[in-house]
């Protein structure tokens, strides 16, 4: 259906955002990629964009690539822990201890204070939620 959205209408940003939590599910990674940097492209604030971009960059390896989507998305969101999780994943990744430490603390001080376990993966909330 998204596919199908996205080639009749391609500018419909909601077809793009649809096509990343098809692509999630079916853990199509470049195509993730792809339809991320699309929504981006016309929403470039979009918090879950920009969160799932720098996921699927490290995902694909691309740890370096992964840090600045993952700042703009705490910068979007400061009370998330998402982005903050998955900052200190990339970063111990690339042996940066220190910020991993970092974080990771503020990521379960964040989840500690919404009332919720540290986050382990996004939801397709946070995907769709434009804001």
């Amino acid at each position: 259906m998204g596919l199908a959205l996205v080639t009749r209408i391609p500018n419909l940003m909601e077809a793009h955002v649809f096509l990343v939590v098809t692509y999630a599910a079916l853990d199509r990674v470049a195509d993730e990629i792809k339809e991320c940097r699309r929504v981006l492209e016309v929403v470039p604030d979009h918090y879950g964009a920009n969160l799932n971009l720098g996921r699927f960059l490290a995902e694909s390896g691309d740890l370096q690539g992964a840090i600045a989507p993952l700042e703009k998305a705490t910068s979007l969101r400061p009370t998330q822990p998402a982005p903050h999780h998955f900052l200190s994943e990339v970063y111990e990744k690339l042996g940066r201890s220190g910020d991993a430490e970092r974080e990771r603390d503020a990521s379960d001080r964040l989840a500690e204070a919404m009332g919720a376990m540290p986050p382990g993966n996004a939801g397709s909330s946070d995907v769709a939620d434009p804001h």
